[in-house]
């Protein structure tokens, strides 16, 4: 029985992590973009594709 809850809170603990990481959108303009600290690639095609994190 404790297994039982020991494996349903775990699930629900990754779950809720989970959708709270997956919420924030990259940005879709490139003064939003700049803004959060990131790169713009204005030769991409799709809007999400232009943000992304820079590289070390």
């Amino acid at each position: 029985m404790k297994g039982l809850v020991t494996v349903l809170i775990f699930i629900f603990a990754v779950g809720f992590t989970a959708s709270a990481c997956a919420g924030e959108a990259a940005p879709k303009t490139q003064v939003a973009c700049e803004k959060a600290g990131m790169d713009w690639d204005a030769t991409a095609s799709a809007p999400m594709a232009k943000c992304h994190f820079r590289l070390a």
